[in-house]
């Protein structure tokens, strides 16, 4: 996921010239939302999240990965997903 750092924040939020006014910021955001690439953190849209990929298309990125292997009815924690010997060069 990707953080809105505080250093980003305050380039994005910057009010000076060639800066994005905030609504042209809200406008990407709620784009962001509809492609499922962005999620709302509170009611108040004050944080959000950013995602790479949608939930779904990582699900099928495991699934793909995990039948090619052979490993289906196999239990693999996230951490090995992401660090195991098997996911090296992936």
């Amino acid at each position: 996921p990707l953080a809105l750092t505080p250093r980003l924040h305050q380039r994005l939020l910057n009010p000076r010239a060639g800066k994005l006014p905030l609504e042209s910021i809200q406008v990407v955001l709620e784009e962001l939302r509809k492609n499922g690439n962005l999620e709302w953190l509170d009611k108040n849209k004050t944080s959000f999240l950013i995602m790479w990929k949608r939930p779904e298309e990582w699900g099928k990125l495991i699934y793909q990965w995990v039948s090619r292997n052979g490993l289906t009815n196999s239990v693999f924690t996230l951490y090995e997903l992401a660090s195991g010997d098997d996911t090296e060069s992936e």
